[in-house]
């Protein structure tokens, strides 16, 4: 078999345990005609892997795997601790996670609590006894620890005191912990260790922030823990990777995951795994892709990542159906691959007769016979197998970061700026802005000591930071980096304690103003100089910060008979660089504007103007030094664009010439990959 990184690795999740007849000869002729040479399997059956206490049966599974093999078709086997079997429950009932709510009751998954020690026991066991059994069989490449992992919100009297004891190393006393989070409010204080309640009634929000970094580290520790485990057992080359999941509103991904940490999860890993869910249709634009994309990249710096889990047919609910239109199945599958996907996996290969998903349809329907969405996966499997070895490995450079703070992310949920828009509404928010014009973006967290090789860095609300974390800021800013900063950045430190001086503390000088007052608003149109937002889309208002200069340069103004007096958007020289800083919540369409002039002003070069949503241009770099160009018509409608090449190129999807200034037409859901010659 060809080593799975030197190509693009296609298929889906694979349970042929769920299906209602014997039919694994058939899925695998149907998977070859398809080019499919990936399946993900195993992860969600600990009871199939040990139906009773300490009895193992693998003959199922090596079924799976023996023609899956003989097919050359890659495997990932998935540890399957996330879905726990009754047996187990049965003889440790305290197994199900206890949240401060109340114990949870058996019947779904993911409600197990990660720090008890008889599910530890038990987890280690079937992990070891699953990789043993596999880890030889030359159809397996890689592992998936665990899934979608979380710490469920355990409040098990043995997460309290695994709490207690995280504060203790921490704050090393009482009386600092008294001090960083001013214990003396409402009679907290404590005199010993002993008197700390962990009650989840979390009145001080320093408490709650600390809550939720020890829920984020309980997560990111389990997914280490398992990854230790594969990895002294694994065959030599064979990966080891996750599936994380961002936040889900409705029918869709919609921004980074309150729950867990990737980027501090993501280093026991040897290749950041994603599931990224998003809607067809005529809601398709190809954001929530790219967003999810150059998220997962990010986590390694840089480093391409697997799609283990992505739409194939519809998601959700019996009310939630929403297949694509012919060609976007087609579109999301290269989408994924030009923002660094190495491996696009749908879930799942067939849609289940049972169980709770039955309307999360698969590639085949319900009645398992080829069809419409096969037929589209037909075509990009032809095109994988052609063109993979080429796109595979690919690197993507980026002159723009997004600073992503997981704990301004925390404290924001507890102490909302505005009850339309979060920290990750807001993060989506700008991610779109740059998206719509075709800006590749990577994401940072604070002090990763990565800065300084971008030339534009865009901060989303910065409410939770040391001072160790805006010296950060400040330093690239005075050095010569541009920032676009926004709203609550460096209003608290890292206990969520407020700074006592006038706001925005320890930015002030470099902000080039100060206030001391913010109010909640509705909407309240803007007078600005960006050219090109129409008048009715040139507002902000939910959250509004009183900016007074101190040599700050205003850029828009409240159209408002008292906000008016106060600055929305201004610009400041500091040392070599600059800060735009937005003191509200400013429409998309100002808002990719705002964003678009400080690219420019930071010396970003833009793709030409004929790229704009719904079209999009990215560009990478493939394994042979070659320049890769995506272009992709995101709409219904057939669109003209010009190409921004450098040197002539060809059109890998049909061999076309491409030149200097050519003009291309895209079909509706259209996609163009041109390779450079030189």
């Amino acid at each position: 078999m060809k080593r799975p990184l030197s190509h693009l690795l296609y298929g889906a999740a694979y349970y042929h345990e769920y299906m209602p007849s014997e039919r694994l000869a058939e899925d695998v002729r149907l998977m070859r005609e398809a080019g499919v040479n990936f399946v993900r399997i195993g992860e969600s059956t600990w009871s199939s892997w040990e139906p009773q206490d300490g009895v193992f049966e693998t003959a199922w599974i090596d079924r799976v795997l023996d023609a899956m093999h003989a097919a050359d078709i890659h495997v990932m086997v998935g540890t399957p601790t996330y879905a726990t079997p009754p047996w187990l429950i049965t003889k440790y009932p305290e197994i199900m996670v206890e949240t401060f709510k109340g114990r949870v009751g058996y019947g779904g998954r993911q409600n197990m609590d990660i720090t008890n020690p008889d599910y530890l026991r038990h987890a280690e066991r079937i992990i070891r006894f699953v990789v043993e059994h596999v880890r030889d069989h030359p159809a397996v490449f890689g592992y998936q620890v665990d899934n979608e992992t979380k710490a469920y919100h355990t409040a098990s009297p043995h997460a309290r005191k695994l709490f207690v004891e995280r504060l203790k190393a921490k704050f090393g006393t009482v009386e600092n912990l008294n001090r960083a989070w001013n214990l003396t409010y409402w009679s907290q204080k404590l005199s010993s260790w002993d008197h700390y309640i962990v009650s989840g009634d979390w009145t001080n929000p320093s408490a709650l922030l600390e809550w939720r970094r020890f829920q984020q580290d309980l997560a990111g520790g389990f997914i280490g823990w398992q990854a230790g485990i594969v990895r002294s057992l694994q065959r030599q080359g064979q990966v080891i990777t996750q599936n994380f999941d961002f936040r889900f509103r409705g029918d869709e991904n919609a921004g980074p995951q309150a729950d867990v940490n990737h980027f501090a999860a993501a280093p026991a890993l040897d290749v950041a795994g994603v599931d990224i869910y998003h809607t067809y249709q005529d809601r398709f634009d190809g954001s929530l892709i790219a967003f999810g994309g150059d998220w997962t990249r990010s986590l390694l710096g840089g480093k391409n990542y697997y799609v283990l889990e992505t739409n194939a047919q519809s998601t959700g609910t019996a009310l939630g159906q929403c297949p694509p239109y012919d060609g976007q199945l087609r579109q999301a599958a290269f989408a994924h691959v030009a923002h660094g996907a190495d491996l696009v996996g749908y879930w799942h290969w067939h849609s289940c007769h049972a169980g709770n998903e039955i309307y999360w349809r698969g590639i085949l329907g319900h009645d398992l016979e080829p069809n419409r969405i096969y037929s589209e996966m037909k075509r990009i499997g032809r095109e994988f197998a052609a063109i993979g070895h080429k796109l595979a490995g690919q690197r993507i450079a980026s002159d723009v970061a997004i600073l992503h703070s997981q704990d301004s992310y925390s404290g924001l949920l507890d102490r909302p700026f505005s009850p339309d828009t979060d920290h990750a509404d807001w993060t989506i928010a700008i991610y779109r802005a740059l998206f719509r014009r075709s800006t590749a973006a990577d994401f940072v967290p604070p002090l990763s000591g990565r800065l300084q090789q971008y030339k534009l860095v865009i901060v989303p609300a910065l409410y939770i930071a040391s001072d160790e974390i805006l010296a950060e800021i400040v330093e690239y800013v005075r050095s010569g980096g541009h920032v676009v900063l926004t709203f609550k950045s460096g209003f608290a430190n890292e206990n969520h304690y407020v700074r006592p001086i006038r706001m925005p503390g320890v930015l002030r000088d470099l902000c080039g103003f100060s206030y001391q007052e913010f109010s909640n608003t509705g909407r309240l149109s803007l007078q600005h100089g960006f050219a090109g937002v129409p008048s009715e889309e040139s507002y902000g208002g939910e959250f509004v910060e009183f900016l007074i200069p101190e040599g700050a340069e205003t850029l828009a103004s409240y159209d408002h008979r008292f906000f008016g007096r106060f600055p929305a958007i201004t610009r400041n020289r500091a040392g070599d660089g600059s800060v735009t800083y937005l003191g509200t919540v400013i429409s998309p369409a100002l808002l990719e504007a705002v964003l678009a002039d400080a690219a420019a002003r930071a010396g970003i070069t833009p793709a030409q103007k004929d790229w704009r949503a719904p079209l999009l241009w990215r560009t990478s770099t493939s394994t042979e030094g070659k320049k890769l160009h995506y272009g992709f018509n995101f709409s219904a409608e057939v669109r003209r664009a010009v190409f921004p090449l450098s040197s002539p190129a060809i059109s890998l999807l049909d061999g076309r010439q491409l030149n200097c200034g050519d003009s291309m037409i895209l079909g509706p859901w259209g996609v163009v990959i041109a390779e450079e010659c030189i």
